[in-house]
């Protein structure tokens, strides 16, 4: 149990600390065209509201998630929150389980730290972690049943049990991903942004498209389609998961109503 929780500690350390966004120019979509990749982040912190989605993998419903934006003001920065749950039986250890995810984001749009919370109702377990952008530190604790298992304090701790990070490794995916890093413990997302039209549910309607992809995962890309007041609409993935928003998905039909006998 405690190794799982140093694999995920080296995991989101991976992905959560020192991460950089790089624009990329690229052919655009047909439809859309390419535009500054912080238009569609401008919309989405001035839309500075919330929205819920439906989860779904493969078609398929696995839990909802809430989106929320808070534009900056003279106090705080900008932050955006993920927030949901897992439900079904398809993967019974992450029944039931809920989690929440905050970015704080500075004004160019660099991280400036967040944090993850997760609760698993049939382990009693609870996963949370604090990263820091700017001091590039990270804590991570692992409880069970109320009672701390295992803490994590990368300016105290400093590296991480080795055995954990052989454990990343020998995934390959992730191995490759470490070596395409140049063993930096950080990842270059690169950010593609355009506005255009995309039909839904047989009507077009004016969107921005912001996609991300790894380098170090191929052609793979993670697709977010705002609308034009930035409220988040579609998430689209190329391995099976995607997130519909609640304005899109098709109304519930009404059942019809028994008639009187004459």
């Amino acid at each position: 149990m405690v190794r799982a929780f140093q694999v995920f500690v080296v995991i989101f350390w991976l992905f959560a600390t020192g991460w950089l966004i790089k624009t990329v120019m690229t052919p655009p979509d047909a439809g859309l065209s390419e535009i500054d990749p912080r238009r569609p982040l401008e919309a989405f912190f001035a839309w500075n509201d919330n929205t819920r989605m439906t989860v779904l993998e493969h078609g398929d419903k696995i839990g909802e998630l809430r989106v929320t934006a808070a534009d900056r003001d003279a106090e705080n920065p900008a932050e955006i929150s993920l927030s949901g749950n897992v439900f079904g039986d398809k993967y019974p250890g992450l029944k039931g389980a809920i989690f929440r995810m905050t970015q704080s984001i500075s004004e160019d749009y660099s991280i400036l730290g967040g944090s993850f919370l997760m609760r698993l109702p049939s382990s009693d377990m609870t996963i949370r972690a604090v990263m820091d952008e700017q001091k590039q530190t990270m804590e991570a604790e692992l409880l069970v049943s109320g009672a701390s298992m295992f803490k994590y304090n990368s300016a105290k701790d400093g590296k991480i049990d080795p055995n954990a990070i052989a454990m990343v490794k020998s995934n390959p995916m992730l191995s490759s991903m470490i070596e395409e890093a140049g063993g930096q413990e950080s990842l270059d997302w690169e950010i593609h942004s355009y506005r255009g039209q995309r039909i839904f549910h047989g009507k077009p309607l004016p969107v921005y498209l912001m996609k991300l992809r790894l380098p170090q995962l191929g052609e793979d890309s993670i697709r977010f389609y705002l609308s034009e007041a930035g409220e988040p609409l579609l998430i689209e993935t190329d391995f099976g998961i995607a997130a519909v928003s609640e304005m899109l998905q098709p109304p519930k039909k009404k059942k019809p109503q028994a008639q009187p006998l004459p």
